[in-house]
């Protein structure tokens, strides 16, 4: 048997035996270049995936940094083509996407303000651009959708009431949370915060229903400007 011929057949013999580990014990007891090495099976059929791995983790650090690495990044290690650095792109948008459907399901009640919060804060994680963000609820206080409405500051003359008011209509919501973003300030409400968010109090109480809180989001931090009730 040419030696090529063994090697291959111990690198598929490998192969399946790490898939059958991660089927009877999951990745609790994978190291990190072990999760990637798995992962990369999909997309490198022929080649030894354990080195690439451990490339990854040297060049980016852990499983989070290689999959919130950019495709162009990726591409720059050796024999990680086009195919595999979207794969390990795309696996970290699912995981953000997954977290945040997930976190939709611990806002359901008016009282879970911290909840509430760490989501808004995932939320505006790495944006740059200010943002005026809305969660809807309906009587029961269910999540029924949410909606970015404006891209700027929330006091701007550009924001539109009539831009909630169809928003509020279209998602039949009897209860709101806003949010806010600083993304090069800290997580304080300036004065002009609190009149806009009076104002719009005001003006979704003309329509039946009730603003519950509005955050203001800065980094990794937030505040509310009140406890409505």
């Amino acid at each position: 048997m040419k030696e090529r011929d063994i090697h291959k057949g111990i690198h598929k013999g490998h192969r399946e035996r790490l898939r059958r580990r991660f089927l009877n014990e999951g990745l609790s007891s994978f190291e990190a270049h072990n999760i990637l090495e798995l992962l990369l099976f999909y997309c490198i059929p022929q080649r030894d995936t354990n080195p690439l791995a451990h490339q990854l983790i040297q060049r980016f650090g852990s499983v989070s940094g290689v999959l919130e690495a950019d495709v162009e990044q990726l591409k720059e290690i050796e024999y990680i083509g086009e195919n595999a650095a979207i794969l390990l792109r795309l696996v970290g948008e699912i995981c953000q996407s997954y977290e945040s459907t997930r976190a939709i399901k611990t806002i359901e009640k008016r009282y879970e303000l911290y909840k509430t919060g760490t989501y808004m804060v995932k939320h505006f994680e790495n944006k740059q651009v200010e943002e005026v963000f809305f969660i809807f609820y309906d009587g029961e206080m269910n999540y029924v959708g949410e909606r970015t409405l404006h891209y700027g500051d929330v006091n701007s003359a550009s924001f539109s009431l009539r831009m909630l008011a169809d928003a509020v209509c279209a998602h039949r919501a009897a209860y709101v949370i806003m949010a806010h973003n600083h993304p090069s300030g800290i997580p304080i409400a300036s004065s002009d915060d609190l009149n806009t968010t009076n104002e719009i109090r005001e003006f979704l109480l003309k329509m039946r229903v009730q603003l519950v809180e509005h955050y203001i989001v800065a980094g990794d931090r937030f505040t509310t400007t009140e406890h409505l009730k």
